[in-house]
């Protein structure tokens, strides 16, 4: 095991007016555990990208110390968006691709690749297709292949965002296994689950700026906010005429059947949460919705496209414009082709 250090580190993105990171120092001694907390756009996610010796300086100017791992898969990075970090036709691809291109033997290879599967609670066919699974299985596949190259040191970037708390659990338990004897760094919004299970929690401010550095539960309790939000409830809207169903709904996803005989009614004027393990079939329930995914049986009623609004699991999916304000005045039929819904059907 190494250290891990940032000296003075400042980074100014080219494609942005002001630094993310500004004259950072950050020192974590080899083994401990730490919690990386902070608002979004705080610049954690850059905070692990330059601990794993990933900032490019033909996109943007870097200052400082930022010492690199000293061999490749050292540092197992594991972004937020899991499918960033996906590149194989198949599970079993995805876990051998890093020990692959390590050039190890086959025999370890397949081990590797064997164990890192099993650690990173990933319950899909070896012969599946990594993009067909949901995006907690894809989470969960991510770090199997961080897993995979033996890290010294593991940096997370939010690696239960996509997961049911059950899942979220069985997860962590199995990150914080996979840890033992290693460094590992944690950025998350949610503190509470981690605080037990780390040395330090570090709390940033914009550019990455440090407002807080200590044990874990009395920085956390320094830091809640001191405003009480509003216990105030809207008014209950009366369930007004179904305004969407799905009727004896069979669908399939990645060849394998995730609905079937489902029926479903969504009344105006309430609101309806749909909840599930990670592969249980919500993201094919909103396609099938969407008309993005055809059901082998059963009726589908929508509205007409232009009155659903629709948020993806990943938010650059539904992204058609080059600026915020662009973005902001898009009209919802902007450029079929690049419409969110289209661009989502594409991606998905």
């Amino acid at each position: 095991m190494t250290d891990l250090s940032l000296r003075g580190l400042t980074w100014h993105p080219y494609s942005r007016a002001e630094p993310t990171v500004l004259d950072l120092d950050l020192e974590i001694p080899a083994g401990q555990r730490v919690l990386l907390a902070g608002a979004s756009g705080s610049g954690k996610s850059t905070v692990l990208r330059a601990l794993a010796g990933l900032l490019d300086e033909e996109s943007g100017e870097l200052t400082g110390s930022a010492p690199g791992p000293a061999r490749p898969g050292e540092r197992g990075l594991l972004l937020q968006n899991p499918v960033d970090a996906l590149v194989a036709a198949t599970v079993g691809r995805e876990a051998a691709f890093g020990p692959e291109n390590a050039a190890l033997p086959r025999e370890e290879i397949q081990a590797r690749a064997t164990a890192a599967l099993d650690a990173a609670l990933v319950d899909l066919e070896s012969g599946r297709a990594p993009l067909d699974a949901s995006g907690g299985q894809q989470q969960r596949l991510a770090l199997a292949g961080s897993l995979a190259l033996h890290p010294s040191a593991l940096l997370l970037d939010e690696p239960t965002s996509m997961l049911d708390e059950v899942t979220a659990a069985a997860v962590r338990e199995s990150i914080l296994a996979a840890a033992a004897g290693r460094s590992l760094v944690v950025a998350e919004h949610r503190l509470a689950p981690w605080l037990d299970h780390v040395d330090r929690l570090v709390i940033l401010d914009a550019q990455a700026r440090i407002i807080a550095d200590g044990p874990p539960h009395e920085t956390a309790a320094g830091m809640t906010s001191s405003p009480t939000p509003s216990t105030r409830t809207a008014p209950a809207e009366p369930s007004g005429a179904v305004r969407a169903a799905l009727r004896g709904i069979d669908a399939e996803r990645g060849g394998r059947k995730v609905l079937e005989d489902l029926d479903l009614e969504l009344h105006g004027g309430r609101l309806s949460v749909i909840t599930g393990p990670s592969g249980s079939g919500k993201t094919t329930l909103l396609r099938t919705l969407l008309g993005l995914t055809a059901p082998s049986a059963g009726s589908v009623e929508r509205p007409a496209p232009e009155q659903i609004a629709f948020v993806p699991q990943n938010p650059e999916h539904s992204f058609v414009a080059g600026s915020v304000r662009e973005e902001v005045l898009a009209p919802p039929g902007h450029a079929t082709s690049s419409s969110p819904i289209s661009s989502w059907n594409e991606r998905a």
